[in-house]
């Protein structure tokens, strides 16, 4: 089932945001970010995410492809390129997407323009490594969470490997937040442009996660903490069945 209206609010909502201030919407740990220290720091995270997950996985990503969905101006990139010979990302949003072509620091990087709920532009069995951070709990309802799942498995080639981190719950402010979207000038530093539920999304459990995952056809299947002080949020992992 397609999304057109809610996808067409997703481009609005992070086309706006990225006109507006990218980097802070992309890491609001910071207001301002000078380039060099948002990359830099990028790099650093991606080493810490991937690093445990591909031990755990037993995958081996030498020579191998990476797609991150969601991937805004490519925050990561320079992390990913230090496990992957190749770096691809996809994004809903046509300004993130010149933006990242702009300023990212990889240059061999591959920037993907996406209609939000599918990966388009990327062939069925042609990525080793699907990875997804601080991206699903921003997508409005469960169904296109599923669909993305689905998406992934399509593009996985056999054996390869997804990791994406979820939200199990969210918090009564955001729940509150996303019933009452004028709060969110309370409860946020800066006012969130576009419909607050394309930035207060969907959250899905863990068994439900799980659940989905093997009914899309990916197998050793687990979920775990994303951190001891992440709440919440976890890791859904995979593989495609060879």
């Amino acid at each position: 089932m397609r999304h057109p209206g809610v996808n067409r609010r997703m481009r609005e909502a992070w086309d706006a945001r990225a006109q507006a201030n990218a980097m802070y919407y992309i890491d609001t740990r910071r207001e301002v970010w000078q380039p060099d220290t948002f990359f830099e720091e990028g790099r650093i995270e991606a080493r810490r995410l991937l690093a445990p997950a591909l031990e755990r996985l037993h995958f081996d990503p030498t020579g191998r492809r990476i797609l991150e969905i969601g991937c805004g101006l490519g925050r990561l990139f320079l992390g990913h390129s230090e496990f992957f010979r190749e770096v691809w990302g996809i994004d809903v949003s046509p300004e993130m997407v010149r933006r990242a072509r702009e300023l990212c620091p990889l240059e061999a990087a591959r920037f993907l323009l996406g209609d939000g709920e599918a990966l388009t532009g990327v062939d069925d069995a042609s990525v080793d490594y699907c990875f997804s951070y601080l991206v699903f709990h921003h997508l409005p309802n469960e169904a296109l969470i599923a669909s993305y799942v689905a998406e992934i498995s399509r593009a996985l080639i056999p054996g390869g490997c997804c990791q994406v981190q979820m939200l199990a719950r969210r918090s009564w402010r955001g729940r509150l937040t996303r019933r009452v979207p004028g709060l969110q000038r309370i409860v946020t530093r800066q006012p969130i442009p576009g419909d607050i539920d394309t930035w207060v999304g969907a959250s899905l459990e863990p068994g439900e996660a799980r659940a989905l995952a093997e009914k899309e056809g990916l197998i050793d299947v687990e979920t775990y903490p994303f951190d001891v002080q992440a709440g919440p949020a976890y890791w859904l992992v995979g593989r495609k069945r060879v």
